[in-house]
């Protein structure tokens, strides 16, 4: 299958999702003519990548509607423009096209369960589709007149046969809990989203790549229509373990370790996605952007779960500002108990702070830090919230 991204005259941005790139258009499915069909799927987006994210979707999860899409085409060959307006399909071409749907799912779930060995990543992403399918049938059967009801509900019937059949192969990998590898790439495609979100900024029109398998686990890339940008590696867990310069990226920055890949791409990648799997370090960094040092992320090590931090060390050699990682170990200090918490009153006693010594207020926010307890205290009275320390105030009882 093929997918291609416009832009449209008010700067939004639709997709087409087509069988054979040699194909006419119309036998394609369009995100702005065929709304109607795609469910959920919006009509046009606001980015080059959220749309082709969406695109991805109807590729990967949907391809019976791609197909119907271009069998009713070909059925109805008309040079009729008003086709391709956006007044709404009428209800027999919806009927029409989730019956070519189902006949399409059904077929390629006889063929699946026909051979000699079944393949369970192809019975995985069938039943994966019929539950998309079906719930769009569903939804459609709510809304319909009294005869697209009636064949709505014989659409879902024949789905649901079909769905039990195949899920009658699937029990023994569901019940051990082991991910297929059609839930591995969706996993992967969602990191890579955020990340791909974390580098718009520097280059609009980029969109995810791929999910491939490698023999560590997956690969997908950050691309634009000029070139990939970065390489995303994730391992068998599917954490994120890599982040590598490719095409635009590496000729703007010389490499991965230049400060500037490590500035511009891989800490806006790594606090998008969450968090690291440093390989060389044996340990996983948790990012994220509320972190308040930038120079250091809590760990913890993959042998032995023990709590590290993953330092980024800036260096300069021969002249360069570079970066590496390095583990250190955690010092975990506990804050003394304040025994304060949200919506306490408590009184200021700290005689250095004349402006609040002796007033009350409420604790709105509480704050653990490694060595202490800040606690927010509203004074009201025209005062406003302040930070003060735990032993700045004393908990007193209204009324008391």
């Amino acid at each position: 299958m093929f997918i291609r991204v416009s832009r449209t005259s008010s700067g939004r941005y639709v997709f087409a999702v087509g069988d054979d790139p040699s194909d006419d258009v119309h036998l394609a499915i369009h995100s702005a003519r065929d709304a109607a069909l795609l469910g959920d799927v919006p009509p046009t987006f606001s980015s080059f990548g959220e749309a082709h994210a969406f695109a991805s979707r109807v590729a990967d999860d949907r391809p019976s509607s791609v197909l119907a899409r271009k069998v009713s085409g070909m059925q109805n060959v008309t040079t009729d423009s008003s086709r391709d307006d956006l007044r709404g399909i009428a209800e027999g071409e919806v009927v029409a096209h989730y019956s070519e749907q189902v006949d399409i799912v059904e077929e390629r779930a006889r063929a699946a369960l026909g051979a000699s060995s079944p393949d369970s990543d192809e019975l995985e992403a069938i039943s994966k589709e019929m539950e998309g399918v079906g719930g769009e049938i569903a939804r459609l059967s709510e809304i319909a007149s009294e005869d697209g009801k009636k064949a709505f509900d014989e659409l879902r019937r024949r789905l649901d046969a079909a769905a039990a059949s195949v899920g009658k192969s699937l029990p023994s990998r569901q019940a051990m809990g082991v991910p297929g590898r059609r839930l591995a790439k969706a996993a992967v495609r969602a990191f890579s989203e955020a990340a791909m979100a974390a580098v718009r900024p520097l280059h609009e029109d980029v969109f995810v790549r791929g999910a491939s398998a490698t023999s560590r686990g997956y690969d997908s890339f950050l691309s634009t229509p000029k070139g990939d940008v970065v390489r995303l590696s994730f391992d068998r867990h599917l954490l994120l373990s890599g982040v590598y310069p490719c095409g635009r990226s590496l000729a703007e920055c010389g490499g991965m370790h230049p400060e500037s890949f490590l500035v511009r791409y891989w800490e806006p990648i790594v606090d998008a996605v969450g968090h690291f799997r440093s390989m060389g370090q044996r340990a996983v960094a948790v990012a994220g952007a509320d972190r308040r040092r930038r120079d250091r992320m809590a760990a913890f090590g993959m042998d032995d779960n023990a709590t590290a931090s993953i330092l980024i060390d800036r260096r300069v050699v021969m002249g360069r500002r570079t970066w590496a990682l390095r583990r250190e170990a955690a010092t975990v200090t506990s804050p003394p108990d304040a025994g304060l918490s949200v919506d306490d009153e408590v009184e200021c006693v700290d005689r250095s702070l004349p402006t609040y010594a002796g007033r009350t207020g409420s604790v709105v926010a509480v704050n653990e830090k490694p060595s202490m307890t800040l606690l927010r205290v509203d004074f009201r009275r025209g005062l406003g919230p302040v930070w003060l320390s735990s032993d700045s105030v004393r908990r007193v009882n209204i009324g008391a």
